[in-house]
């Protein structure tokens, strides 16, 4: 799955909150912790 980061960041942000939410649910570990760290880049 693939998170297009174009646009307002704070949307990006929310989008990649929403989908570490999920992820995390879900227990994967790995597409959570790219999720983190595509969050701390868009950190403002």
């Amino acid at each position: 799955m693939t998170i297009e980061l174009t646009g307002d960041k704070d949307v990006a942000r929310r989008h990649c909150t929403e989908a570490l939410n999920l992820f995390e649910r879900l227990g994967l570990a790995q597409p959570a912790q790219e999720c983190r760290g595509r969050l701390s880049g868009l950190a403002p």
